[in-house]
């Protein structure tokens, strides 16, 4: 078979007919979001960073490493924190 055949015809090797997504799963897709809280906290951080993309890009100036990241998309503990906080969880655990 040519590998163009292959492309052509990839449906034939899906032939599976079990349902093999997890429990967890939507049932469109993906994950659930179970937290609203989080979900509204994504929501808005999305909106902004878009609304800076949006407007760099009506600017003329559309250069996405001078787009800064919304500040509230990052993690309350820095990595040099979570380093630290590992030593004494492994004491713990002896």
């Amino acid at each position: 078979m040519k590998p163009l055949d292959i492309l052509c015809n990839f449906s034939r090797f899906i032939e599976s007919k079990d349902d093999v997504r997890v429990p967890y799963a939507y049932k469109k897709g993906g994950k659930t979001a179970e937290n609203p809280k989080a979900v509204k906290k994504l929501r808005a951080v999305g909106k902004d960073f878009l609304y800076k993309v949006g407007k760099h890009v009506l600017s003329g100036n559309l250069n996405l490493t001078t787009i800064p990241f919304p500040i509230r998309a990052m993690v309350p503990k820095s990595y040099l924190e979570y380093v630290g906080c590992i030593p004494s969880t492994l004491l713990s655990l002896l």
